[in-house]
């Protein structure tokens, strides 16, 4: 989530592959991606010193949320969840009791 968040708030990110893992985003284009700690701090030098690439980042990488996060894409999603729960009864979990004294 701290990725997402960061990327909603258009700031750019350096993450390992592992932080990115099942997210839709590509290396040099929304985000670095650094899996050794020398990389890493590579890649936030790199940032620090380049403000275009800063700006590139941020700008794809805060597109990308709204088109796979947004409340216009997900919002659909979580109104048919809700509606599909709504159709169906809650099933209630019985409580065993032992017969033993």
């Amino acid at each position: 989530m701290k990725l997402l968040e960061a990327m909603a708030m258009g700031i750019p990110a350096v993450s390992t592959s592992l932080g990115c893992e099942g997210l839709d985003v590509r290396h040099n284009m929304h985000l670095l991606v650094a899996d050794t700690a020398e990389a890493f701090a590579d890649a936030v030098v790199r940032l620090l010193h380049d403000p275009s690439l800063r700006n590139m980042l941020a700008t794809q990488a805060l597109a990308a949320v709204h088109a796979e996060h947004g409340w216009d894409r997900i919002g659909g999603t979580l109104l048919e969840l809700y509606a599909s729960l709504a159709n169906h009864p809650v099933r209630r979990q019985q409580t065993v009791r032992s017969a033993v004294a």
